[in-house]
């Protein structure tokens, strides 16, 4: 894969693309496949631009062999060719599949052939050939035609760009890659909403608990254990150990509660927000106006700050 994000390239490393290609393919499709290849020593670290020879012989997969029943044959062939205006290298990727008249209306209207076409002559002018004919007895023959020594300046900068491996588009994903990749989403979805709602569970904890302690010290909350009422310094000390011995149950509970949520999911999504706000509600009744309100007001304000924050189209 890091090879496949280089923006340079040999025939060698190409051709290790393709083989490891091929040998993934083979697996898949059995005897449904053969493939050979072939290239002289002298030429594997030549410059190459990438991803054009994995391509072609994809395309010869897809829409060669793939629709054939019993499959076929992959050769792929690097050569030498010495001319008049210099040493040339020739690569011919070579099928026995359906043939060039049943394929070619299934090229994606020749997009990539156009494209493969552009990226040649952005790097080579025109040095450089790609062309289609017929195998015999069936199959297609793509050769690529190109110097043996890459383009110098002055136009290096164009060559690099064009040498460039093109931006992969997400390939769709089917079965159990929709699957996992649903999977992936809605965890991410859901971690936000237990850590959120974990921060209003304990925002309206402490909330409740200083008004307690304000309604213990102004004396609307009276102390009683049993008969006994217990005023001053004597209850206030006893109410607070009683508020705080509850607030860090409470406390305790909610992150045990979210902490179970997250790792079950959505199964108990209800008790997160009815379990906590229950507990509360019955030691307080006094204050439940309070909690709704409060959460009532933190929806509001971060609904607010989401709309503000879209922008227009």
């Amino acid at each position: 894969l890091p090879k496949m994000r280089e923006n340079t390239s040999t025939v060698g490393q190409e051709l290790e693309l393709v083989r490891a290609y091929l040998n993934i393919l083979q697996m898949r499709m059995g005897t449904r496949l053969e493939f050979s290849i072939a290239a002289p020593d002298d030429l594997l670290n030549k410059s190459f631009p990438p991803m054009m020879l994995p391509s072609l012989v994809e395309n010869a997969i897809k829409h060669g062999l793939e629709p054939v029943r019993e499959g076929g044959r992959i050769d792929v062939q690097v050569q030498r060719i010495v001319s008049p205006q210099g040493d040339r290298i020739v690569i011919d990727v070579r099928d026995t599949g359906k043939g060039l008249v049943a394929t070619a209306p299934q090229m994606g209207g020749g997009v990539g052939l156009s494209n493969l076409r552009e990226r040649l002559t952005a790097i080579y002018g025109e040095n450089a050939r790609f062309k289609l004919e017929s195998n015999t007895p069936r199959g297609v023959i793509a050769t690529i035609d190109i110097p043996t020594e890459a383009p110098s300046a002055p136009g290096t900068a164009m060559a690099a760009a064009a040498l460039a491996t093109p931006p992969l588009e997400p390939a769709p994903t089917t079965g159990w890659g929709k699957a996992v990749h649903l999977t992936s989403k809605s965890h991410s979805m859901w971690a936000r909403v237990v850590s959120r709602t974990f921060v209003v569970l304990m925002v309206t904890l402490c909330a409740v608990f200083l008004l307690a302690l304000l309604s213990l010290y102004t004396g609307w909350m009276p102390v009683q254990v049993g008969d006994l009422q217990l005023d001053g310094v004597e209850g206030m000390a006893l109410g607070s150990v009683g508020l705080l011995v509850a607030f860090g149950v409470l406390a305790l509970a909610i992150l045990v509660v979210v902490a179970v949520m997250y790792g079950l999911g959505f199964l108990f999504a209800a008790l997160l927000i009815l379990i906590p706000a229950a507990i509360l509600i019955s030691l307080f009744p006094v204050v439940s106006p309070f909690i709704v309100i409060g959460l009532a007001i933190y929806w509001f304000s971060k609904h607010k700050a989401h709309s503000k924050g879209k922008r227009p189209f």
